[in-house]
């Protein structure tokens, strides 16, 4: 179960090193916080393989994002009243190796298809998912 798209975020503060940004501090905090978002307080950030599943990569431009995620989408959403998928890059809470670069984590982007990475004080869009 994925929720709506959140606010701009980063992984890092200050620095790619840095402690927890605003993805967990601010998003995750609202999304678990009281009863949680739609009765769940248990929400955190997808992996890569999980980001990967909402996107449909067969022959069209731009990935088609599975309808499931991405309903009921108006110029009044928000994080807590619509499930919409921006067609930006997206955070994971998949990391890169230390031999790449202590502080980058894997981004899916929605509007091209692309696997990319970038320091983790970069802000991007991010989903929250459940178990």
């Amino acid at each position: 179960m994925a929720q709506p798209d959140g606010e701009w975020v980063a992984l890092s503060a200050g620095s790619p090193t840095g402690p927890p940004g605003t993805a967990f501090t601010v998003l995750l905090v609202q999304l678990n916080a009281g009863g949680g978002f739609a009765g769940h307080a248990d929400w955190r950030l997808p992996t890569l393989g999980e980001l990967q599943g909402l996107v449909d990569y067969a022959d069209t431009f731009p990935p088609v994002v599975n309808a499931a995620f991405d309903t009921g989408c108006t110029g009044s959403c928000t994080i807590t009243t619509c499930s919409c998928t921006e067609l930006f890059r997206h955070w994971t809470s998949t990391t890169l190796p230390p031999t790449i670069g202590a502080g980058f984590a894997w981004i899916v982007d929605f509007n091209i298809g692309e696997l990319t990475y970038d320091t983790k004080d970069t802000y991007y869009s991010a989903r929250a998912v459940r178990p």
